[in-house]
């Protein structure tokens, strides 16, 4: 099930900024301690859907990670110029020595 870490991600966190007009934006930047995985990655169930009348396809993904405590449905993985949003973190096991990501990519 843990198969090969040879595929490299970064991790990513959101950082909110209060705007001039009272409101809030954010940008995503690497998490400061050790942002760099490497993880074995398996496709799962790619589908579409119609958001304002546009087709949007997603391709879903399971990846498996050495455990870390530093990574939850906040963050996000980039991979070259793919981005992965985290769906569930999954503890196999619940020995805390790997976990599994559920991530789904927008093409």
């Amino acid at each position: 099930m843990i198969g090969k870490l040879s595929k490299k991600f970064t991790i990513q966190e959101k950082i909110i900024t209060a705007d001039e007009a009272g409101g809030s934006s954010y940008n995503w930047q690497d998490i400061s301690n050790k942002p760099i995985i490497f993880a074995n990655i398996k496709n799962t169930n790619p589908s579409n859907s119609y958001i304002f009348g546009q087709e949007q396809f997603y391709i879903s993904h399971k990846l498996c990670i050495r455990y870390r405590d530093d990574i939850s449905v906040e963050n996000r993985l980039i991979k070259d110029a793919r981005i992965f949003d985290i769906q569930a973190v999954l503890n196999i096991d619940e020995d805390s020595k790997w976990l599994e990501l559920l991530l789904l990519e927008r093409i």
